[in-house]
């Protein structure tokens, strides 16, 4: 018997209004589809937001999608004739469409299997098992577990037929929900580098609309090289997907995959679209070293930041000597309390600091996350937090509002806690959206002080803010601007 065909696809993407619109490779469908090619499976990916980039409709009040139109994707499907059709979903504010084009999708084709994964349905995955239009949820990592199923589902595997034996699955039984246990990948080794051959690798590259892009024109592209994260940060939805318990890449599979992205798709510029890309500073070392020695001659960047405790003056030299051009760190408060006791990340601010006037030193641009709005904070906490924020010597700040995703211990400290503003709506979860109310402060008086500390600091430091700016501008001029006048009239209005 032939294999199935499996679709997996990524829907279209939700931003608030005056947000810009990005486009990046969805890294985790190509690990899975190369670990089912590598099985014999028939496997094909859609990414909604890449193939309908240029169609944005309104989602409702503030919102928008751009992607392709459902009527589009049942085409896709219709096309392709799967049985099993794998659904991602990494963000909760994506969570309506995705359910409106599992339901669309389980109308037209009743046969097909619908299997969601992703970081919101492993959080929600007994809300959404409910749904008659869903067979299936993978939670956490679904490389093996999506394997699993699949050869369950064709009488295939070595196990019983059982899909008590598949880990990671959510799933109706005789009327009962059935949760099997979480497992964790522990040699990521063994897997595939992502089937990039799947995805129209030439569009994202000429898109150039990637979170961490620092060189305007280059060729570029994203990797992960690790997963886990061992800080308890309360804001942090991850560890739901990929655990505290930090699993890397070996130095020499990174250096293979680079100099294997560099060969098939020509790209001067790596994202590195880990956590904790330095968190274990000896295979960091390994993989700089081994950079400059195999003459990888890339620039490189780290957007979604690294772990400031495990950096030092060597490390960041190396790192600049073998190609980083810009570094994301995460501060997320420049209050030592707010740090230490509500948002628990173990960072000293005076070593940080340090570490940042380092990177001054050795001219390596530098842009700082920041994080307010928790319960526990006060309005003085906060503008204290700002005050650092506004004066730290970095190219650039980044302002966030602290936002309730479900599955993270800040929803459980909100909900039980009562913090949930009335107006509460998961629709909306973003970090320029405050939903959080305490007695010390309300969502508006949170949004108007990041907003206020973004100009602010804008207008203290306007060449890094124009450098910024100008890349963003380079990219895509139309979204660039009403991303500056949205955040003027954010700062001016509120």
């Amino acid at each position: 018997m032939p294999a199935p065909r499996v679709l997996l696809m990524s829907p279209p993407s939700r931003l608030i209004e005056g947000e810009s619109r990005m486009a990046s490779p969805p890294l985790g469908l190509a690990y899975m589809a190369a670990v089912l090619e590598r099985n014999g499976y028939d496997v094909k990916i859609l990414d909604c937001t890449a193939e309908g980039f240029d169609t944005v409709t309104h989602y409702g009040p503030g919102l928008i999608a751009y992607g392709l139109a459902p009527e589009e994707i049942v085409s896709a499907v219709l096309d392709y004739q799967p049985s099993v059709v794998g659904i991602s979903c990494l963000f909760t504010v994506c969570a309506p469409i995705v359910e409106r084009l599992s339901e669309l999708i389980k109308e037209h084709f009743p046969s097909v299997k619908i299997v969601l994964g992703g970081t919101h349905p492993t959080v929600c995955a007994e809300d959404l098992i409910q749904k008659d239009y869903v067979d299936f949820v993978v939670r956490g990592e679904g490389e093996h577990a999506f394997l699993e199923l699949l050869n369950h589902l064709q009488g295939t595997s070595e196990t019983s037929r059982s899909f008590r034996e598949v880990c990671n699955l959510t799933y109706r039984e005789s009327g009962r929900i059935v949760s099997t246990p979480q497992q964790f990948i522990r040699n990521l080794d063994e897997l595939p580098t992502p089937a990039r051959h799947l995805l129209n690798m030439e569009f994202y590259i000429e898109k150039g609309l990637m979170q961490g892009l620092a060189d305007r024109g280059s060729r570029a592209t994203t990797m992960i090289t690790s997963r886990g994260c061992p800080a308890r940060c309360v804001f942090c939805s991850i560890h739901s997907v990929w655990g505290y318990r930090y699993r890397a890449h070996s130095p020499n599979y990174v250096l293979d995959e680079v100099a294997e992205i560099k060969r098939l798709y020509g790209v001067s510029q790596i994202i590195f679209e880990d956590d904790n890309l330095t968190l274990n500073r000896k295979r960091a070392e390994e993989i700089f070293r081994g950079m400059k020695e195999r003459k990888l001659d890339l620039h490189w960047t780290t957007p979604n930041g690294v772990a400031l405790w495990a950096l030092n003056e060597s490390l960041l030299r190396m790192m600049k000597e073998a190609g980083c051009v810009w570094l994301t760190v995460a501060f997320e408060s420049g209050d030592q309390e707010t740090l230490k006791n509500i948002i628990r990340k173990p960072l000293n601010l005076v070593k940080a600091a340090e570490l940042v006037n380092i990177c001054r030193k050795i001219r390596l641009p530098t842009t700082a996350f920041f994080v307010i709005g928790f319960p526990g904070e006060t309005n003085e906490s906060m503008k204290r937090s700002m005050r650092f924020a506004e004066d730290l010597p970095v190219d650039s700040i980044s302002v966030m509002i602290a936002t309730p995703y479900p599955g993270t211990e800040l929803m459980n400290i909100c909900v039980q806690g009562g913090y949930l503003a009335k107006e509460y709506q998961r629709d909306k979860l973003h970090v320029r959206v405050g939903q959080i109310v305490t007695p010390d402060f309300q969502p508006r008086d949170v949004e108007l002080l990041a907003s206020r500390t973004m100009l602010r600091r804008a207008l203290k430091h306007p060449f890094g803010t124009l450098r910024r700016l100008w890349r963003k501008f380079y990219r895509s001029p139309s979204d660039t601007l009403r991303f500056i006048l949205t955040r003027v009239r954010e700062a001016v209005l509120h």
